[in-house]
């Protein structure tokens, strides 16, 4: 239980992270997930509603196209 409540000085810690070095864990893999969660969470929500008033029951093909376009577009900047 002491060890809950332990605390650490503001010194021990500077020298602590100055010792700590970070290594490169991402790899291209894991960026274009995090890439692709980021637009396909962000833009999923976003756009349903207008969606589904504007394409109607042709909102399935409508998203598909427009990741398509996307898909494109990514590959355009890789």
């Amino acid at each position: 239980m002491r060890r809950l409540f332990a605390t650490t000085s503001i010194d021990a810690m500077r020298d602590q992270g100055r010792d700590a070095k970070l290594r490169r864990a991402l790899r291209a893999r894991d960026l274009i997930a995090v890439g692709l969660g980021t637009m396909i969470g962000g833009g999923i929500f976003t756009t349903i509603g207008p969606g589904v008033r504007l394409a109607g029951p042709a909102i399935i093909i409508a998203f598909l196209l427009a990741g398509l376009a996307s898909f494109f577009a990514a590959l355009s900047y890789a």
